[in-house]
């Protein structure tokens, strides 16, 4: 081989070198100009306990160029419809869906049989099997523990778990049952706020749980002119929203725990995103924060109470 043939060789060699080079940087770590259309299935979307969760979506979609549909179920809805959106969604040919499953048990073989076509993240609400996409949410067990623990010793304790069919309520009741302390006894497990009036006059407690923000916030509604029956008992509940936190100040509320819902949000497009473009599934756990009286005008509890979107 003469010199200029061995020239000829290790230019092309670095050419070679150069546009790989280019390709692994410029064409598998830059996000792309594609735009991806994902949708989103929430229960009851116009509830105010989703603004923090869709604030984090919003920004998300800014920067990975996603077209966002949100669609809301009803409080009546079950598994069956959530199933027929989902079947509806991957017909349309949408690149990906996030969910919130209305019932952990009866979508559990759906969403297993389903993810492995459609790109799929799941928020708060995990099934019971493995499936192929990804799982997004703070720790349920953690936060009905923390509460536990956050309310200390000697109370009888009224529940409103919320629905049991979704795995995040029966994970926070789990927690809070399981690491009670031992002066510390339930009356009664309530799944709604239905008969909570009833409850409460014929089995009085000194502390209610809440275990669900939608039933917090129904909560709210339900004792807004009989405020005064409630002030003897410490009310703690998981969840975020205006009336929580203004409730919080006013001393209605002695203790909030807050799910970091706007990362979630944030988190559940980039899943969907690296979902689509890598195939890379991978469940993310949130931060939650206790909010008390004493601690919720600190800066970063704020910032998780009313973050701001830069």
């Amino acid at each position: 081989m003469t010199r200029q043939m061995k020239k000829t060789l290790t230019f092309g060699i670095l050419l070679f070198i150069i546009v790989f080079g280019a390709y692994r940087l410029f064409g598998m770590e830059m996000p792309d100009d594609r735009n991806y259309k994902i949708s989103v299935i929430l229960e009851n979307d116009s509830s105010e306990r989703w603004n923090m969760f869709k604030e984090g979506m919003k920004q998300a979609a800014e920067e990975y160029n996603v077209i966002l549909e949100i669609y809301g179920l009803d409080e009546e809805s079950d598994a069956y419809m959530q199933e027929e959106m989902i079947l509806l969604l991957r017909d349309n040919h949408v690149d990906g869906v996030i969910v919130d499953c209305v019932d952990s048990v009866g979508l559990n073989e759906y969403i297993r049989d389903n993810s492995s076509i459609l790109p799929m993240v799941l928020v708060e609400n995990n099934i019971c099997d493995a499936f192929s996409g990804s799982y997004i949410s703070a720790n349920n067990y953690e936060m009905g523990k923390k509460i536990a623990e956050c309310m200390g010793g000697d109370a009888s304790v009224g529940i409103i778990s919320g629905y049991t069919r979704r795995y995040s309520n029966m994970e926070r009741l789990d927690g809070f049952r399981e690491n009670m302390p031992d002066n510390m006894q339930i009356q009664w497990v309530l799944q709604d706020t239905d008969q909570l009036a009833d409850y409460i006059s014929k089995f009085p407690v000194n502390a209610l749980v809440i275990l669900e923000n939608s039933m917090a916030d129904e909560f709210i509604e339900l004792i807004q002119n009989n405020i005064s029956e409630y002030k003897d008992i410490d009310i703690w509940v998981i969840g975020n929203s205006n009336q929580l936190v203004y409730f919080l100040d006013k001393g209605v509320i002695k203790g909030m725990v807050v799910p970091n819902e706007f990362s979630m949000g944030y988190e559940a497009v980039e899943s969907v995103v690296n979902i689509i473009n890598y195939n890379h599934v991978m469940d993310s756990e949130m931060n939650y924060t206790v909010v008390t009286k004493d601690n919720m005008y600190d800066m970063d509890v704020q910032r998780i109470i009313f973050p701001i979107v830069q």
